[in-house]
């Protein structure tokens, strides 16, 4: 079997065919930067037929931009979205380990089912990854509304370490959009699709839901739940098939854990876990109860143990050390193409990427779908010196042999030096090294947010701060900062893993999310909304809420064994210092119709992410009046220039403003069966909608949004003097929307 060889690709060298799939060609791949740093990853190309099709690739570049917004420990992160020559491709992370599809297959073949608690570990994971992704927004804090579409055991990674990681958001959207049905694209994943989306009918986040009680069910049972004979068989029985309990094929499924996997499955949308967050907090408390020491670290243990042959083949095939010869040589058949100087064998039917040694997780359903392919390099090339004298001969051969030695010499040059091995292998003194001792196979080891094996001496560069994370599961035991001298070697220690048995459960959610966590001083690895399941019972522990804008939410509780306690924090938003100042100076300054002094005013305090009305008066000049509302970015100073009363315009002014200041109604409004409710571009209100909010005298746009329906409306309205307008609208069908007029009570 011939060896890969090498091959440059952009920025990038390609440094294994894995797979070839319907859409993409799967490589390994390697880039380097200044001081010896170097980095592994997944390269997939697109393949020509698609990357020919333009509707496609906007739609592949479309997601691609979404995709890397997604910054998550469990999902598979998108570095890059490129185009070299003719071909596009994805730069993805590594992941070295095997889809779930792959783990399921191997344990049926050795005989033994996947015990319980690796299948809740398994799945909480996936619903910590799709629970991020659902409701992740965009910079201006509107929802995303990211729906995967195509949840299914190819689309879950699982590394040698006990890493759960979900792979192609979006890029299954592409496919399915494009209606491309090729053998190897969307074969097999009707049978994860939810009813609704079998029906054809629209979906929400909540199909996500559905997909993974079946690759729970089926993990729990060891079966399939509805593959049928054709794809059209297996839409049928989504469609009208009844759910079995688990326990009825497996009876070591606990009772509870049938609720939670039915429920999950249910063909009512309505009465399926509501987001996957919940689905997590029900698998999570079934875990700890089942295996409450369990960690991450098990899980690989696991992997290790089913896939041993696996690793030690790869770890004895796989060499991507690079020299300037090698890529001298690379570069070589690159340029010649097969043509000229070698000839490249595709039929052999057997591959680098198919072979025991091979097998690493790629990203997404192309990886999955392989096709045998080959790099035999054929050394015959046939040439002989008669051929080569006719070729002087010709001066389109003579020009066509001095471009291409010239490319092959300026290459090899260029390769060489940007290949040259790192400063610590040539005895530079620009690098320190660190060696990180540790037995325990459960701690996780982070240099700068990569993964480390412990035992080995890494050079670092000098002089630079590196931080260093010691983890177990969820928790984060140590962080550290070093900064080492030039040549300098240090042996660093990992903590010991604790013990996590006999531990309390603990659920804290903030509005909003994504608050960091704080454990008795100490940072937790996730932030909200998050489960914390390894804290000691029976003594005090103090945790705090922290979030950019946002006061400090602090907790002191006192677990107990089989206790779960849940703390929902709303966290206040904190106040700032702004000044308000206006043009001319002297005015007098109202926040709120609440008067707090004359221009310029420094210093007054306001709370970030509320609304305040400024209100500017002056004799002489037209009032002004605006609402505002401070962000993190918002500048601190808010300037009202004002306009100056004309002698035309004086006669009325005095009554004008009367009106002007009194001029104000309120808008009470709300979608059926809910809505995000938008006034411009300001949403307005919470999705239960708004009430008693008040405008200035006039007409206005709104736009009633429900994302779950897919369904927008936009409603003229008319606000008057003291009166309250009153909006329903009905999202779920097409009447007309309900406004009423009506005089506004007393406020």
């Amino acid at each position: 079997m011939a060896k890969f060889t090498p091959i440059p690709f952009g920025k990038y060298f390609l440094l294994d065919r894995i797979a070839v799939g319907g859409m993409a060609e799967i490589y390994k791949a390697k880039t380097f930067g200044v001081g010896g740093f170097e980095k592994f990853l997944v390269i997939k190309k697109v393949l020509p037929h698609f990357a020919e099709d333009q509707e496609f690739i906007t739609m592949l570049i479309n997601e691609a931009k979404i995709a890397v917004m997604l910054t998550h420990t469990n999902i598979v992160q998108v570095y890059d979205l490129g185009k070299i020559e003719h071909t596009y491709f994805i730069a993805m992370e590594l992941v070295e380990g095997r889809d779930l599809r792959g783990l399921i297959k191997k344990s049926l073949e050795q005989q033994q089912s996947l015990p319980i608690e690796n299948t809740l570990f398994i799945i909480t994971e996936i619903c910590k990854g799709l629970d991020y992704a659902h409701r992740k927004e965009d910079s201006s804090g509107r929802p995303m509304n990211i729906i995967h579409r195509d949840m299914s055991p190819p689309n879950v990674l699982i590394s040698y370490e006990g890493e759960v990681k979900l792979t192609d958001f979006g890029i299954a959207k592409s496919l399915s959009l494009m209606g491309h049905t090729r053998a190897g694209v969307l074969k097999g994943k009707f049978a994860y699709m939810s009813p609704e989306q079998a029906r054809g009918e629209s979906i929400d986040h909540r199909a996500d839901i559905f997909a993974t009680g079946i690759m729970l069910w089926e993990m729990l049972t060891g079966e399939r739940l509805f593959l049928g004979d054709s794809d059209i068989h297996t839409l049928e029985k989504i469609k009208k098939k009844e759910v079995p309990a688990p326990s009825s094929i497996n009876p070591a499924v606990p009772q509870e854990l049938d609720q939670v996997v039915l429920r999950a499955l249910s063909n009512d949308v309505s009465q399926r876990y509501q987001s996957a967050r919940d689905l997590q907090f029900e698998l999570t408390k079934i875990l700890y109860a089942v295996a409450p020491d369990y960690t991450s670290g098990k899980l690989g243990a696991l992997m290790r143990s089913i896939f041993a042959n696996d690793i030690r083949a790869l770890e004895k095939g796989a060499d991507y050390r690079l020299s300037a010869t090698d890529v001298t040589r690379t570069e070589l058949q690159e340029v010649s193409g097969g043509g000229m100087f070698f000839s490249v064998d595709d039929q052999t039917p057997s591959s680098p990427g198919t072979g025991p040694g091979r097998q690493i997780s790629s990203v997404g359903p192309a990886a999955t779908q392989t096709t045998p392919i080959s790099n035999t390099v054929s050394t015959d090339t046939g040439l002989s010196p008669s051929w080569f004298w006719r070729l002087l001969q010709r001066p389109s051969g003579v020009i066509g042999l001095i471009i291409i030695f010239a490319i092959i010499l300026i290459s090899s040059v260029w390769l060489s030096s940007l290949l040259t091995p790192p400063p610590d292998k040539q005895g530079d003194k620009s690098s320190g090294y660190l060696t990180i001792v540790s037995d325990d196979p459960e701690i996780a080891i982070l240099v700068d947010g990569d993964r480390k094996v412990p035992g080995q001496r890494m050079p670092i560069i000098a002089e630079k701060s590196h931080e260093i994370v010691f983890s177990q599961g969820d928790r984060v035991l140590e962080r550290r900062r070093i900064i080492l001298k030039p040549g300098e070697a240090i042996e660093i220690h990992a903590p010991a893993a604790a013990s996590t048995k006999n531990l309390a459960l603990v659920s804290l959610d903030s509005i909003p999310p994504g608050a960091t966590i704080l454990v008795d001083g100490k940072e937790w690895a996730e932030p909200t909304n998050a489960v914390i399941a390894s804290l000691p019972p029976d003594r005090s522990i103090t945790i705090e809420l922290l979030k950019e804008g946002y006061q400090t939410a602090s907790r002191v509780i006192v677990p107990k064994i089989g206790e779960t306690i849940q703390w929902s924090a709303t966290l206040v938003p904190s106040a700032i210092a702004i000044a308000i100042r206006s043009v001319p100076a002297d005015a007098s300054i109202y926040v709120n119709k609440k008067k707090v002094g004359p221009a310029p005013l420094d210093d007054y305090m306001i709370q970030l992410f509320s609304d305040f009305e400024i209100e500017v008066r002056k004799p002489g000049y037209l009032p002004f009046s605006k609402t505002v509302r401070f962000e993190l970015d918002t500048p601190r100073e808010f300037v009202a220039r004002l306009q100056k009363i004309t002698p035309q315009e004086r006669g009325q002014a005095a009554g004008d403003s009367i009106i002007q200041r009194n001029a104000y109604g309120f808008l009470t409004a709300r979608g059926k069966p809910w809505a995000y409710i938008y006034l411009g571009d300001k949403r307005i209100g919470n999705d239960l909608g708004v009430k008693d909010f008040r405008l200035r005298e006039g007409r206005y746009r709104l736009r009633f949004s429900n994302p779950a329906l897919k369904k927008d409306r936009e409603v003229n309205i008319r606000i008057s003097q003291e009166k309250e307008t009153q909006v329903i609208v009905d999202l779920s069908t097409d009447d007309p929307p309900d406004i009423r007029y009506a005089k506004a009570g007393p406020n």
